[in-house]
């Protein structure tokens, strides 16, 4: 019933959301990359961003943290290239949660975690909106197969 009241949403295509959606997609994805790598860590004997702990960092010290970054970083990147697809979507949900895994291991390990949160900010802010559209990318498919 609910779906015949419905009217079909005029040039909408389920599986090619508009270009303005994709470009906003990718900025907020590469902001949120950049706000991953520039958050500062207060750890040990010192404070450093966790960009550079991705790649300089020791492995014995910071290895389950720098697993899960690199999976996240590069499953957003291909999340961010080619055609809408569900691969694209799933790419973006190993991103999502690599990252946010990532970010919480890292920040278990931090001395100062209200530094960590502050410096974090602009990944937390961007992380929060692209899981929004993330989430809405579903129901905006939802709802165009409904009306169909």
């Amino acid at each position: 019933m609910f779906a015949q009241q419905m009217e079909p949403i005029q040039g909408m295509n389920a599986t090619k959301p508009p270009l303005l959606y994709r470009i906003l997609g990718t900025v907020i994805a590469v902001l949120m990359l950049a706000g991953f790598a520039i958050t500062l860590i207060g750890a040990g004997c010192g404070v450093g961003p966790l960009g550079l702990l991705l790649v300089a960092g020791s492995f014995d010290a910071w290895g389950l943290e720098m697993v899960t970054g690199w999976v996240g970083y590069g499953a957003t990147i291909l999340s961010m290239f080619g055609p809408p697809s569900k691969m694209r979507r799933m790419w973006a949900g190993i991103g999502l949660a690599g990252l946010a895994a990532s970010f919480c291991f890292f920040l278990r390990q931090a001395h100062g975690i209200d530094f960590t949160l502050i410096t974090g900010s602009v990944f937390l802010v961007s992380w929060t909106i692209r899981l929004l559209l993330f989430v809405l990318s579903f129901r905006r498919t939802s709802i165009s197969l409904i009306s169909t």
